[in-house]
């Protein structure tokens, strides 16, 4: 699956300093949170309240990424795991 995949590449692609959160997309704080930030589908990652990337994407994209914002106190959000996402806490 696609999502389980993604959450690997976010795993392996964030260092210490990075705070995740998952929320479900089906649940009504996730579905809430994915209309936000208009996914439609997913998997889909969001980095810092704006959407980055939807569908399958590999660490060095996500690492790449995350080196165009400042500092690493940032929270990162991810429509990954069985339709869930990572929000701010």
């Amino acid at each position: 699956m696609n999502c389980h995949y993604v959450r690997k590449q976010i795993m392996e692609a964030i260092s210490d300093g990075i705070v995740l959160k998952e929320i479900n997309v089906s649940g009504p704080e996730g579905a809430v949170r994915a209309k936000e930030l208009g996914i439609g589908e997913v998997p889909a990652i969001a980095i810092d309240g704006e959407l980055a990337f939807i569908g399958r994407v590999e660490r060095n994209e996500i690492r790449e990424e995350l080196r165009t914002y400042s500092g690493l106190d940032k929270t990162y959000e991810s429509s990954v795991i069985q339709e869930g996402f990572l929000t701010e806490p």
